[in-house]
């Protein structure tokens, strides 16, 4: 009787994250089944790689047998920088982090062989151009006006995470209108919500402020790799219409 082998690979598994699109690609050295790429992400990755790439949704799609795509989501709703940033700073300092397949063993053909362990090593992208931030909006706002504050960012890269904070108030003058506040805790609230929510965009209301009180704004970009720029921004509240402009819109403000 004739007995016959099956002599198959150990397979291996790398991957990166293109920080510019937030898209991670891992290249496996076999080809996986139909059925393998068919499956879901959650039933493709492991619990704890999917707590790592979340907690917004992800996406998987397959370029070819060997090649699978993860779009991840927003930088400020994934855990990837996060975890990459423990990664560098052990002891090691490798940089990177792994990506775990829920069930390794049948990822591949029946019958071919192939033994994978389910690992796979993800590096993260060097930087494409310069981190900038520039906080903008109104010097100076009347008593009824929304203070509309604007963080536009100049690198485009996907893993830019905004930090919103108010640093301070002060009073403009103590003669005039009522004395402000001793605390903002509505304010730091907002500044708290935009930041978790990502937006590059706060609009304040009036009851938020005090009359004759001068705020400062920042806002911080930071990259995946712990990199960040800073923008900050003086803005007066008035009360009643900004002295000596009418009702002319105020020139815009920033300070670095």
């Amino acid at each position: 009787m004739e007995r016959r082998w099956i002599v198959g690979a150990l397979v291996t598994a790398a991957g990166a994250l293109d920080r510019s699109t937030g898209i991670i690609t891992v290249i496996f050295s076999a080809l996986t089944s139909a059925a393998t790429r068919s499956r879901t992400l959650d039933n493709l990755l492991s619990l704890a790689t999917l707590a790592t790439l979340g907690p917004g949704p992800v996406q998987a799609s397959w370029f070819n047998a060997s090649t699978l795509h993860l779009q991840l989501p927003p930088a400020h709703l994934t855990g990837i920088c996060i975890a990459w940033r423990a990664s560098r700073s052990t002891a090691i300092g490798v940089g990177e982090i792994n990506i775990t397949f829920r069930d390794p063993a049948t990822m591949f053909e029946p019958g071919s062989g192939d033994v994978y362990g389910g690992e796979a090593h993800v590096h993260m992208g060097a930087t494409e151009g310069s981190l900038s931030v520039f906080l903008s909006g109104p010097r100076d706002v009347g008593g009824c006006q929304q203070l509309q504050l604007d963080a536009g960012r100049m690198d485009g890269s996907w893993d830019g995470v905004l930090r919103w904070t108010l640093e301070s108030s002060t009073s403009i003058n103590t003669t005039a209108g009522t004395p402000p506040r001793s605390n903002h805790d509505d304010l730091d609230t907002l500044m708290e919500s935009t930041s978790s929510a990502g937006k590059a965009i706060v609009s304040v209301p009036p009851n938020m402020t005090s009359a004759n009180t001068k705020y400062t704004f920042a806002v911080r970009l930071t990259n995946c790799h712990g990199n960040f720029s800073e923008s900050k921004l003086v803005a007066n509240r008035f009360r009643g219409m900004v002295p000596g402009r009418g009702r002319h819109a105020p020139p815009l403000s920033n300070l670095h």
